[in-house]
Formats: structure tokens, sequence, C-alpha cells
């Protein structure tokens, strides 16, 4: 179960850096001039390799606006990213002016799919929400916690955090919105009950364990 929520994270993890990767190629697409550097998290000129500042604007052949993004000292401070269909790709919003950096990325009908939220520098995800395409949540993940829900909107998976280690309750359900499996750990140790369930609700593993080592 805990091998299972993890792999779960780092897919969901892998999944927020493509798509802001996504992000990253669309923004040189759009302005040829300004190009991403991943060394240093910040987003430069192509002629001179100097940080882009400033507002830019690109519009699509018919004059509608296609990109309408603010730039200081190399990031986005805020902005917005238009599709072919003009509808929101992407917005950008620095909490604050200065705080972490939130980017949210749209599906093709103009849905919410994924929110990423950055330190200001960009270079550490903080809190990461994705959601299913027809709007309903699918995982979020925050520094103390990860959860994760079915399509039908049952809760799948969740999973809490101490400073990057599993510490405290993991779970997950069936479909059904029966629970499959509850276990505690502490400083990513199992430490006491580990339990699991059939779809029926049935009790089928019943341990107990003791700063990773099993005692009965």
């Amino acid at each position: 179960m805990r091998d299972a929520l993890l792999f779960l994270l780092t897919i969901g993890l892998f999944v927020s850096c493509s798509a802001e990767k996504e992000v990253d190629n669309s923004t040189s697409q759009i302005f040829p001039d300004i190009t991403y550097s991943e060394e240093t998290n910040k987003y430069t000129s192509v002629s001179s390799g100097e940080n882009i500042d400033g507002h830019h604007k690109k519009h699509f052949d018919d004059g509608d606006v296609q990109a309408d993004l603010t730039f200081r000292d190399g990031d986005i401070v805020e902005g917005f990213i238009w599709d072919d269909d003009r509808n929101t790709s992407t917005d950008f919003i620095r909490e604050n002016n200065e705080g972490f950096v939130v980017s949210t990325i749209y599906s093709d009908e103009g849905v919410k799919n994924i929110r990423v939220i950055r330190t200001a520098d960009r270079k550490q995800i903080t809190e990461v929400y994705k959601w299913y395409e027809d709007g309903t949540p699918e995982s979020e993940m925050t520094p103390d916690a990860i959860k994760m829900w079915y399509p039908n909107g049952v809760k799948k998976e969740m999973a809490e955090f101490n400073d990057g280690a599993l510490d405290g309750r993991v779970a997950k359900w069936h479909e059904n919105g029966q629970i499959a499996g509850e276990s505690f750990h502490v400083n990513d140790l199992l430490h006491g009950d580990y339990l699991e369930w059939d779809e029926e609700g049935s009790l089928i593993t019943e341990k107990k364990y003791e700063m990773g080592e099993l005692v009965e």
C-alpha cells in the first residue's frame, strides 16, 4: 500500500513538471526571442542572455490576443496564454506580487487541468492540484499530505507527510467507498497498526509494527 502511494506521488510530480515544461516551451514558441533556462529557472533573452523584464504581448493573425505576460527579473509575474480556440490555456499569478508562483493549465475545453505552486524562485514545487476532464478533483499534493480521488468522487488514497517523510496515517479505499487499507508511520517507518480490508469490508490483514519492525 505504501509503495503504491509513493509511486503515485512520483507520477503526480512528474506530470506537474511535464506540464510546466509544456508551458515553458509554449512561451518560447510564442515569443521566439525568449528562452527558458533550466539552469537558472529564469526566462532570458535569446540575443543578450539577460533575464527578461517588462510586459510582453503577442496577437493571433486575426488580432486576438494570444499571450499577455509580465516578466520581472526572468520570472512571469502575471499573465495569460490563450489557445487557438481562444480558450485560456494557462494563467500565472504571483501571490502578493512576490510570494509563491501559481500557474494553472487548462484543458482544450477551458476546464482546469493542473495547478502548480512553486516557491518565488521557481526552484521548488510546494503544491500540485489536478482535476479530471469534467472538473472533479483527481489529486492534491501539499507538503503535509497527498490525497487522490476516483473519477466518481470517492476518495482513493491519502498519506500524511512531515518534512518529506511519511509521518502519520496512510489509507487507501476501494472504488465503492469501502476502506481498503490503513497504516501509520513515523519518519518513513511503519509504526502501529497495519490493516487491510476487502471490498465487502471484511478484515483480511492485521499486523502491528514498532519503528519499522513487525511485532505481531
